[in-house]
């Protein structure tokens, strides 16, 4: 195999990943093949729908490592891997245009996802590389404490069994807690128990989906949980080669930024990253749905106190804030008032009452109110803790109530977190989340 040491490979892997690099090493025995200056192509430069195209992801990675049992095809190409290019599309504007736009024949993919059941140990092998950062010439550190790959453990594991939990692990053993199918009678769209499959379902898909799915790692500092990391098909890449934990999130389609809580070492990337998107879109939203501190438990580093002061360092100003009970805006401005391009708007929702793992709490749904009042916004980036329950659940609430506004159809809830799953692991993590988002379906 010494003769194809050096040469352009192009790979497709089962999970429809494209790969374009040049051959580092071959390892028969493991099955382990190692490419070097990798293109990553994902399901991103496919055509959404008849009248959208998503940008494709170019980004070049020092270094991957890929298991035989993740490859579906591979050829081995002439050039080099710089020439091996995608075709430059026109640049996605989030939630302009909508459309719904869900994976066709869900009806029988939903059939299948029921049947598989996870193939025993054998999915326990790696299947997917965790890769460097971008632009970073070191090995890219995967734990806080540790430089060892993240435990891919099963997640969520099934009723009642024990799991060995390391600490830098996100807390996903709750996940399937005791449900009555009683309490699924108020929502008659659909069956108690049919709710119930769908959910068993989305929770052995997003198992696999973590298997088959390359991940990217900031390193020391840069990931709270060893195990929600960003897919490198769908990770948010910004403009200055930083490393943020978070993706876009298409759940039929459109677009939505979803990431992990600002850590003290990330709130200057966080930043940034809103600085970025406010360049590129005249409305922002930022959506904060966790406290600072739950139970006694830090969740998210305070950046209230000096958001005004963050804000103008990223050329923005002031403008008004709202308050009411569970719910505080902040409202700012990008730019000149009367500019040649006129104001771009930067709104800050800091949502109050919705617990972790848990649903919105109070009479008024201050959720949907939040969604129906940011609907002209472009571009929304979504962050709670983890970045995976509440902030699936919100960006699935507000994906379906753009759809029903927009005369679109009715979206279907295993629709929407499939996609959603596909592109940030367990996204709306919980149950009792997949519940309120069918229940919001049915009353939108």
């Amino acid at each position: 195999m010494d003769s194809i040491i050096g040469k352009t490979i192009a790979i497709i892997s089962y999970a429809e990943i494209r790969y374009v690099g040049t051959i580092d090493n071959f390892d028969g025995d493991k099955k382990i093949i190692t490419v070097s200056n990798v293109r990553i192509f994902g399901t991103e430069d496919r055509v959404v729908d008849s009248s959208k195209w998503v940008l494709p992801s170019a980004d070049i990675y020092p270094k991957i490592e890929l298991s035989g049992d993740a490859v579906k095809t591979l050829n081995i190409l002439e050039g080099k891997p710089e020439d091996v290019k995608p075709v430059l599309l026109p640049e996605m504007v989030a939630f302009i245009q909508m459309q719904s736009s869900m994976v066709p024949n869900m009806n029988t993919m939903l059939m299948d996802a029921l049947k598989q059941e996870p193939k025993g140990e054998d999915v326990g092998e790696t299947h997917a590389a965790v890769m460097q950062e971008p632009k970073e010439p070191v090995e890219a550190e995967i734990v806080e404490e540790s430089k060892e790959t993240p435990k891919e453990a099963p997640r969520p594991p099934p009723t009642n069994e024990t799991v060995t939990r390391d600490d830098t692990d996100f807390d996903f053993t709750g996940n399937n807690a005791k449900f009555e199918k009683e309490s699924f009678s108020a929502y008659p769209m659909k069956p108690a128990g049919r709710l119930v499959e769908e959910y068993k379902a989305l929770q052995r898909e997003d198992s696999l989906n973590w298997k088959r799915f390359p991940k990217v790692s900031g390193g020391r500092g840069k990931d709270r949980y060893s195990n929600v990391l960003p897919y490198a098909h769908s990770i948010v890449n910004l403009q200055n080669g930083e490393y943020i934990n978070a993706n876009w999130i298409r759940p039929g389609g459109d677009s939505c930024h979803g990431g992990s809580r600002p850590l003290a070492t990330t709130i200057g990337t966080f930043w940034s990253m809103v600085e970025e998107q406010c360049c590129r879109y005249s409305k922002v939203c930022v959506v904060m749905l966790t406290e600072v501190a739950e139970n006694g438990q830090e969740k998210c580093f305070d950046y209230i106190d000096g958001i005004d002061e963050s804000v103008r360092r990223i050329g923005g100003g002031f403008d008004k804030v709202f308050e009411e009970r569970g719910k505080v805006e902040r409202r700012f401005y990008k730019g000149e008032r009367m500019g040649e391009n006129g104001c771009r708007e930067l709104r800050h929702y800091w949502i109050r009452e919705w617990p972790d793992f848990g649903v919105p709490n109070g009479e008024q749904d201050m959720v949907l109110k939040v969604v129906k009042e940011i609907e002209g916004v472009e571009c929304v980036i979504v962050h709670c803790s983890a970045g995976v329950g509440r902030s699936g659940t919100f960006i699935g609430v507000d994906h379906c109530y753009r759809v029903r506004n927009g005369a679109c159809g009715v979206p279907d809830t295993f629709d929407v977190v499939y996609n959603m799953r596909r592109c940030r692991v367990m996204m709306v993590q919980r149950m009792e989340q997949y519940e309120y988002l069918n229940k919001v379906i049915e009353n939108i």
